[in-house]
């Protein structure tokens, strides 16, 4: 070790560099590169994402109204972010997707992924006697599910006046999802 100090003594700052960089190349760049790696790695873990807020619609068809509504609450609540997922069901009519499509929908009930769903009123009859759904307000009466058409911003959409919003139980995201509820019932 001190026959390398006294050889870089002896030599020029640009020397000395090049001696460095030259039988040191290897260990400088491993070293920059775990130290990127690790900072790397940290990092994700520090960052915060935006969790996704999913709504589960229960429906016969898809409606593009409740997408363009989720959009604008979208471009207006900038820390959450709202996202739909379809179950396409009816009691009327069930076929053999009808099947599947319910299977999916107690999946994702299961697994606490939904956070909001709007149903009509015979599934929110049916999921209330399973006890899937959470109380919406704190008051004397407990209120399970709110009419859509009660409702400031889903009032906008006229295909789904009829239905019924609901809060899964094992929603990972209960509390924001009652807050926007009762702020946004009418008045």
């Amino acid at each position: 070790m001190s026959d390398l100090l006294n050889r870089l003594k002896t030599m020029s700052t640009k020397e000395r560099i090049d001696y460095i960089w030259e039988y040191y190349k290897l260990p400088i760049i491993l070293t920059l590169c775990s130290i990127f790696f690790i900072g790397y790695i940290v990092s994700s873990f520090l960052k915060e994402e935006e969790p996704f807020l999913n709504i589960m619609v229960v429906d016969h068809a898809q409606s593009q109204e409740l997408n363009s509504l989720l959009s604008k609450i979208n471009e207006e609540t900038p820390d959450q972010k709202f996202q739909a997922d379809y179950i396409m069901y009816s009691s009327e009519n069930i076929s053999s997707d009808s099947y599947a499509q319910v299977q999916k929908m107690f999946a994702h009930l299961s697994t606490g992924s939904v956070d909001m769903m709007i149903v009509d009123q015979e599934l929110f009859d049916q999921l209330m006697d399973q006890k899937a759904f959470s109380p919406i307000n704190n008051g004397n009466e407990e209120l399970y599910g709110v009419k859509i058409s009660d409702m400031e911003r889903f009032s906008e959409i006229p295909t789904y006046q009829d239905k019924l919003i609901g809060i899964p139980v094992n929603s990972q995201n209960r509390d924001y999802m009652i807050q926007f509820v009762e702020d946004n019932l009418k008045k």
